[in-house]
């Protein structure tokens, strides 16, 4: 990349690098991207989607990104500092951060100092890896973030939680009255019918995809039923996964 003649595109409105080490690493690999072509250098003032693979958010420039509304960390190795750093992107429409477990703490740090900003979020994906269940503080921060967002559109997550902490988490998601995608890669945990009955109880009215994944397993014939059930008629359009 660092060979590439990126200074020369000056109206550059969308730019997207994305470095393995996010699959790698998503996987519990490990490889390195080699320093050259890390933080490059290209200009900002049009961009409005970016995704770049920044050592950490001190690396990304945000006084020169005037236009940003789409902004990817999947690539990110560590995220001290990233509330902060967001507070200078307030007009931020859609994040998506990938993050390991010990980098946890920071990320939720920067959910508890903006549960109350980025006003025009309409997108969040919050990526990790499969390494056991969510802590209760941060599953508490993570409800506090969502909860009554009502211009978020689309949410994926992949966090794993305590039965005790589910149905405040499915509170919380149901509270995105205009959510529309939800995708719940919930790990290892099991889909059983009363985890299913729990769930659909909460899915906001206007949702119309939805993706549930997980290595666990599907007990019960009657699992999918209460989904498949559900009057989607107040839907535009359905999709399920």
């Amino acid at each position: 990349m660092s060979k590439l003649p990126l200074e020369r595109l000056t109206t550059l409105q969308s730019i997207g690098f994305t470095w393995k080490w996010f699959y790698d690493t998503a996987r519990g690999k490990r490889s390195k991207l080699s320093e050259e072509d890390r933080d490059l250098a290209v200009h900002y003032e049009s961009l409005r989607e970016l995704q770049m693979p920044y050592t950490s958010p001190a690396s990304i420039p945000f006084d020169k990104l005037p236009m940003l509304t789409h902004l990817e960390l999947l690539s990110i190795q560590v995220l001290d500092g990233l509330g902060p750093a967001l507070r200078q992107a307030i007009q931020l429409e859609s994040l998506s951060v990938f993050c390991t477990r010990r980098e946890h703490d920071n990320l939720f740090e920067a959910l508890a100092l903006l549960k109350s900003e980025l006003p025009n979020l309409h997108s969040l994906c919050l990526l990790t890896r499969k390494q056991g269940v969510l802590e209760c503080d941060h599953v508490q921060i993570i409800i506090d973030f969502l909860q009554g967002r009502t211009r978020l559109r689309r949410f994926r997550s992949t966090f794993t939680l305590h039965a005790d902490d589910r149905l405040r988490y499915l509170q919380a998601i149901a509270s995105l009255r205009n959510l529309e995608t939800l995708h719940w890669d919930v790990f290892t945990q099991d889909i059983t019918q009363d985890f299913m009955q729990e769930f659909v109880r909460h899915i906001p009215s206007r949702m119309s995809a939805l993706s549930l994944a997980t290595s666990g397993t599907f007990k019960g014939g009657d699992t999918f039923a209460d989904l498949v059930s559900i009057d989607f008629s107040r839907h535009s359009s359905q999709t399920l996964h």
